[in-house]
C-alpha cells in the first residue's frame, strides 16, 4: 500500500526519534490518546498536524508542510534535577531530528519551530516535567496525489 505524505512526515519523525541514545527506559509513542503516568516516564509522544501546500516547485509538483508536535516527559526525585532531565531529553530528541534533517529521505527538510515547558508539583508524586516541540516537515509529492512520491 502506498504511503501518504502525512504517514511519511510523521514516521519519519517517529524512526528518527527511536534512535535517541543514553536516556534508560525512553519510549517513543504515537498520537497518544490517554494521559502519562510517571511510571511511563521518560516519553516522546509525536503527533502530527493538518498538512498545507507550502509552495509548487515546478508545474505537477509541490512542497507539503506537515506540522508535528512532540511532547517529551520526564520525572525526577528533586524539583533541581528535573530541569537537567528536562533539558537532556530535549537536547537528544532534537540532536537526532538535526542530525539528518531529510530524516532518512524521508523529507526535505525537518527543522524546530517552537518549544514551551510546564512543570507539575502538585499531585503528590515527584516532580515531573513536560515540553512540547513543534516541528515543520517538509514533504515533495505530486499535486493533488497525497500517496505519491516525486
Amino acid at each position: 500500500m502506498p504511503t501518504s505524505r502525512l504517514e511519511t512526515a510523521i514516521a519519519g519523525v517517529e524512526t528518527a526519534l527511536g534512535t535517541v541514545a543514553a536516556i534508560s527506559g525512553l519510549t517513543v509513542e504515537r498520537a497518544r490518546d490517554h494521559a502519562v503516568t510517571p511510571a511511563e516516564m521518560p516519553l516522546l509522544v509525536v503527533y502530527a498536524g493538518d498538512e498545507r501546500n507550502e509552495r509548487e516547485r515546478v508545474v505537477g509538483l509541490g512542497i507539503w508542510r506537515v506540522p508535528i508536535r512532540v511532547e517529551g516527559y520526564v520525572k525526577a526525585s528533586t524539583i533541581d534535577a528535573l530541569g537537567a532531565a528536562l533539558n537532556d531529553l530535549y537536547g537528544r530528541a532534537l540532536e537526532v531530528l538535526e542530525a539528518d534533517q531529510t530524516l532518512g529521505g524521508a523529507a526535505l527538510r525537518c527543522r524546530e519551530i517552537s518549544l514551551s515547558t510546564s512543570v507539575d508539583r502538585e499531585r503528590g508524586h515527584r516532580p515531573i516535567m513536560q515540553f512540547d516541540l513543534g516541528l515543520d516537515v517538509d514533504v515533495e509529492a505530486a499535486e493533488g496525489a497525497p500517496f505519491s512520491a516525486p
